[in-house]
């Protein structure tokens, strides 16, 4: 399971590539940025909205990071994408916490996920950082089940903000690439695709190291 977790992002790009090959995707990526590219900062702002209101109902923020590297571009994308997942996180915590606590206990108790609220109360802060930095572990568990933790909120904030950037940062470095690969006016060479194909790897390798660590240093701080 863990091994075809690691694969997922490298699937998904290799199908990007053969989608392109057989699709007119590189005509619909173009039209979709520049339809989004017309609206402005309003593309943006719709972007950050849509984001955070999906962070809100758990869906995965794998495909939105890849999303706004698709239509923003690296340093745009990232920060677009920091910005709305962290603010998105940060109302999961707070309705974990003050408005819904009990049903979100009990969610949390179905999904045997209550080890998770039971490691930050004895490690705190850097449980909560360790975890960020896992990306195997669903965004929405951890927004949540922080939620039931006594943990507080900045703290919360800050290992938000701290551990999720390096996930963030290469799942939006992905959409980039795709973007850039697949751009139907690009003429890449071959050593520009191996640099983009190396990049990728990368990119997974340390999501996969993070993961690991993160794990162990979980399991020594409980």
């Amino acid at each position: 399971m863990r091994i075809c977790r690691v694969l997922i992002p490298i699937a998904g790009f290799v199908a990007l590539l053969l989608a392109w090959k057989f699709l007119p995707i590189a005509v619909w990526l173009e039209t979709t940025c520049e339809f989004v590219d017309g609206w402005g900062m309003w593309g943006i702002a719709v972007f950050f909205c849509v984001y955070t209101g999906l962070t809100l109902v758990a869906f995965p923020q794998t495909p939105l990071n890849i999303a706004a590297g698709i239509l923003f571009g690296l340093g745009v994308g990232f920060s677009v994408a920091m910005a709305a997942g962290s603010l998105g996180s940060y109302l999961c915590f707070i309705t974990a916490r003050y408005w819904a606590h009990d049903w979100f206990a009990r969610q949390i108790e179905s999904i045997n996920g209550r080890w998770i609220v039971d490691a930050v109360n004895r490690g705190g802060f850097n449980v909560m950082l360790l975890a960020r930095l896992n990306p195997f572990l669903p965004s929405s568990l951890k927004d949540y089940g922080f939620g039931l933790t006594s943990a507080a909120g900045w703290k919360f904030l800050l290992a938000t903000l701290i551990g999720q950037a390096p996930i963030m940062l290469m799942y939006v470095y992905l959409g980039w690439t795709g973007a850039v690969t697949l751009n139907a006016e690009a003429e890449l060479g071959m050593w520009q695709y191996v640099l983009i194909a190396g990049g990728v790897c990368i990119s997974v390798a340390l999501a996969t190291i993070l993961a690991f660590y993160s794990r162990r240093e979980i399991a020594l701080a409980t």
